[in-house]
Parts: structure tokens; sequence; C-alpha cells
């Protein structure tokens, strides 16, 4: 009786010692096992460049690169060997190439750059970054990328991208949305910088009063003032003096305001006197004509 028991559990004792063995003959072929591989490769490499062997340390890192087939694992190795010190900066920067090489989409290569930027491999991070700004070559493309720099937290990348969509804008309309893309980014040079740029190119007194109403929204007083100087500068007449006026007052401009007005009724009064001479000319030339005329019949 008691022999029948005591079988079930020793049956289960059996079972349950035999689990970590399946265990062990399944994670051979498992990509942690893998991983487990490669790490102990990485510890031996290490204890023989401890011990001045470098070609058999060599010979390890380069089974270990010719193993890294994924960005995943590549950069896995970058990270695990940033405690083993200088020695293995080798390693690490022909993973980061090998990343880099592997890199497909846009968010791979930033990642790459995060890390590369990460362990002061600055030739990796120039290489990564010129290849990204060299397949974007519209603005939007370039906004997109420079929002997605911004999440890697790679903002002066960020910068790079938007300084290139500044150079490709041709119009009023992209600029203004360069400038709303560029405050979105946090990035108030640029933003300030498109907003002058826009304002310089523009000649006409009106179309300048007419860009004041979008370059409000920004709300940067200074360029308002500075569009308003420019606009009165090139104001030619009457009616461009009172657009200026107009814009002056209701931007609470009075320095500005009175100087249009001024420079209005200046250019006004010294019109009237053109046009009073004018009529006083050719009322003169008309007399001058009639007595011409009265002479002429006297002599006949």
């Amino acid at each position: 009786m008691n022999y029948v028991k005591v079988r079930p559990i020793l049956i289960l004792i059996l079972i349950l010692n035999s689990i970590p063995v399946l265990a062990k003959q399944i994670d051979k072929t498992s990509a942690q096992y893998i991983d487990q591989i490669t790490k102990k490769q990485l510890h031996r490499a290490n204890s023989y460049l401890k011990s001045h062997n470098t070609d058999k340390a060599n010979q390890i890192l380069l089974e270990v690169l010719t193993n890294a087939n994924t960005i995943d694992k590549c950069l896995t190795i970058v990270e695990y060997t940033k405690d083993f010190g200088y020695p293995f900066i080798d390693i690490r920067r022909k993973c980061l190439e090998k990343a880099l090489s592997l890199g497909q989409s846009e968010d791979e290569i930033l990642q790459i750059t995060k890390v590369a930027r990460k362990f002061d491999f600055y030739e990796v991070t120039r290489d990564a970054i010129t290849g990204l700004l060299a397949k974007e070559n519209t603005p939007s493309q370039l906004y997109l990328l420079a929002s997605k720099c911004q999440e890697f937290s790679l903002n002066d990348i960020s910068q790079l991208c938007m300084n290139k969509a500044f150079g490709l804008i041709s119009s009023v309309a992209d600029g203004f949305i360069f400038a709303n893309k560029a405050k979105a980014l946090g990035m108030e040079d640029l933003t300030h910088k498109m907003l002058k740029a826009l304002i310089d190119d523009e000649n006409n007194t009106h179309q300048l009063c007419v860009l004041l109403n979008e370059v409000q929204s920004f709300e940067l007083p200074d360029l308002n003032r500075y569009l308003l100087k420019r606009a009165l500068d090139q104001s030619t007449t009457v009616p461009d003096y009172a657009s200026v006026w107009e814009a002056s007052r209701r931007l609470g401009q009075a320095d500005l305001q009175d100087l249009a007005a001024y420079r209005g009724k200046k250019l006004q009064m010294l019109e009237k006197i053109k046009h009073d001479q004018e009529e006083y000319q050719n009322k003169i030339n008309n007399i001058n004509q009639q007595n011409n005329t009265t002479n002429d019949n006297s002599n006949f």
C-alpha cells in the first residue's frame, strides 16, 4: 500500500526535473540563446585583451561582428560593451557602421544616430545625417524629418532639416507655412528669419500692409514695427501713406503714425503746388498763344 502511494510522487519529481533539460534544448535554437553566446564571446574577448592577447580577441570580435546581422543586435553589442572601455571602441564603431548599412527607414537611421552620438562616434553620426538630408528634397519631407528628429532628441539635426527647407522656399504662402512649422518646433530664430525675409522681398506698400495681417499672428512686435517702417520707406503716394497711418494706428505705433501723417500731408501739399504751377503755366501759355494769334492777324 505504501509503495502505491509513493509512486505518483516519484513520477511527479522526475517530470519536474526533466523540464529544465527540455528548456535548454529549446533555447539552443532561440534568439535569446544566440545573445547569450554573443555575451560569452564578448567576455572572452575582454579577458584576452586584458592579457594582451589581441590576436585572439580580434578573432572573436570579428566572429561577433559577422553574426550581428540585424540592427537591434548591432546596437545591443554597442550598449553591452560600454563597460568594457576603450579596447572595445573599434567593435562598437564597426557595429554602428554595419547597423547604418542595414538601416532602411528614417526611424532606424535616427535610432542609430542617437546611439552613435551617445558614444561619441561623430563620423557615424555625420554619415547618417548626410544620408538622411540627401534623401529629402522638398519642404514637406524636411518638416516631417525635423519632427522625427525631435522625437529622438536630435534637436540640432532637426535644425539642419529646417535650414535646408528654408533654402527651398519660393513663395509667400510657403514662407508662412515654414514660419508656422518652425514656431511649432520651437525654432523662433528661423521663424523670425523667414518672416523678415518675406518682408524684405516685398517692395509694395499696399502688399506690405496686407502682409502685416499674417505677420501679426506670430506675436513678434519687433517685426511688426520693422514691416511698418519698411512700408513707410516704400511709400510714394498719398494713399500709401494713408495705409501706413491706418496700420500704425491699429498697432499703437504713434511715432510711425505721426510720421506717415506728416509725409502724407507734405506729399499732398507738394502735389497741390505742382498742380497749381502746372495750371498757372497752362494759363500763361494760353495767353501767349492768344497774343501771338492777335499779332498775326493785325499784321495780315
